[in-house]
């Protein structure tokens, strides 16, 4: 189990991209604590997203602001694969590395500097994950999110196509 304190505010969105379908323990400042699986973190409004269990049959969804996050441990190193379903494509095919390799072009064109990190392209603290759309980009700095989707956005479709 790792108890991680005060990371989520470093800027690091491979890390809170890791942290998305984990079982976790989040303790406040407020002296409550929470069991769930991390939905989502959103670095930019700093809130995460818990699926809960606890109390009810159903379950219920937590929203808690990370400003009053004293620690988060996680329970489990599994990841629940339903929770990436949808933003994580289970293999990256060949239409996948062609996106990637389009994105990455056209941005050096733009005097960008992606570097790819996995699956992924990464451009300082800003996260481009598949299918490399203007939707699939992650960012703290909501100005440079803002001007990699523009700079995305604006790739003619007939760029690098074969």
């Amino acid at each position: 189990m790792e108890i991680f304190k005060y990371q989520l505010f470093d800027n690091d969105c491979m890390f809170l991209k890791s942290m998305v379908g984990r079982i976790v323990k989040v303790n406040t400042v407020e002296h409550t604590t929470y069991f769930g699986i991390v939905y989502v973190i959103d670095p930019v409004r700093k809130t995460m997203v818990l699926h809960s269990k606890q109390g009810t049959s159903n379950g219920k969804t937590v929203f808690i602001f990370l400003h009053v996050v004293e620690t988060i441990e996680v329970l489990t190193n599994d990841v629940i694969k339903k929770y990436l379903a949808h933003n994580e494509p289970n293999n990256v095919n060949g239409d996948m590395v062609f996106e990637r390799e389009r994105v990455r072009r056209w941005l050096e064109n733009m005097y960008l500097e992606p570097e790819e990190e996995g699956d992924y392209l990464k451009i300082g603290d800003i996260l481009i994950v598949p299918p490399f759309g203007v939707d699939n980009i992650i960012s703290n700095n909501i100005d440079a999110l803002e001007k990699i989707r523009k700079a995305i956005g604006s790739m003619p479709a007939e760029f690098c196509k074969i």
